[in-house]
């Protein structure tokens, strides 16, 4: 079995996971006093935000081989930040690559006013952030 075969289980029990937490996600923020509540509308932008993570977890399960991945989130009182970061073969970011998915990726960031940030070296894994205002 590969890393592609085994990852898959993973990946699809993540995105069912994911779309349960982006239906129903809500953010509190407290500071010295101050406290902000707010939903992520449903709407595009959760629609957008699921579709990063997925195409994330679909570039690993495609192309990574990896055998560790993690995904993190927090929210901070400017926006959200997600990180998705893999131990797999990595790729060289300044070539030129036929697929769709990291231009998807950074469309739908753009589309939120966020920044996506893809660090890559051969051999030593993927790690991808994504940093979305509130």
């Amino acid at each position: 079995m590969n890393s592609v075969t085994n990852l898959s289980p993973f990946i699809f029990r993540t995105l069912r996971y994911m779309e349960w937490i982006f239906a129903a996600i809500h953010f509190v923020f407290s500071t010295a006093g101050y406290t902000h509540s707010r939903g992520l509308e449903h709407s595009l932008k959760t629609l957008a935000l699921l579709g990063i993570f997925k195409e994330g977890l679909m570039n690993i399960q495609k192309h990574a081989y990896a055998s560790c991945v993690c995904l993190q989130g927090h929210a901070t009182l400017e926006g959200i930040i997600l990180k998705l970061q893999d131990d797999g073969i990595g790729f060289d970011p300044k070539l030129p690559h036929s697929g769709f998915g990291l231009k998807g990726m950074a469309e739908r960031v753009q589309m939120l006013g966020g920044e996506l940030k893809v660090k890559s070296t051969p051999g030593q894994g993927t790690h991808i952030q994504v940093t979305l205002p509130l």
